[in-house]
């Protein structure tokens, strides 16, 4: 997981400004191993953050490069894994979750996930994902 120099890690907690103009960590905590947990609020971790996407109902659609997975994380911090077996890489196609080999971006059309990722040479569709 990359650190800054002060040695905090990065790409492991999602922030967001609230009305008030205030920061406030919505999921995530940037102590937790490498590993991509599914959890509410600070229960869930991330082991590197590589996209995020807006859902047209506000949902975060978050590719977890270092989990092997896209993740949503909804309005009350809750955390799930959509496409990718957790923490497990590798490549595999079937029935979502599917397998994973270090995604890179993802984003919906309607309810289809495209997907990219660093080993394969064209795009993944996870249909139904949403």
């Amino acid at each position: 997981v990359p650190a800054r120099a002060d040695g905090v890690r990065v790409g492991k907690e999602v922030w967001l400004l609230d009305g008030e103009g205030r920061l406030r960590r919505v999921a995530g905590l940037s102590t937790t191993g490498a590993v991509g947990v599914d959890a509410t609020g600070d229960a869930a971790s991330f082991a590197l953050i590589g996209s995020i996407r807006v859902l047209p109902d506000n949902r975060l659609l978050i590719v977890d490069q270092g989990a092997h997975a896209v993740r949503l994380l909804s309005d009350d911090g809750r955390v799930v894994t959509l496409v990718g077996r957790l923490n497990l890489p590798g490549r595999a196609t079937g029935p979502l979750p599917g397998i994973l080999d270090r995604p890179l971006d993802a984003f919906p059309v309607g309810k289809d996930i495209y997907i990219s990722t660093q080993s394969l040479p064209n795009l993944l569709r996870a249909s139904n994902a949403l």
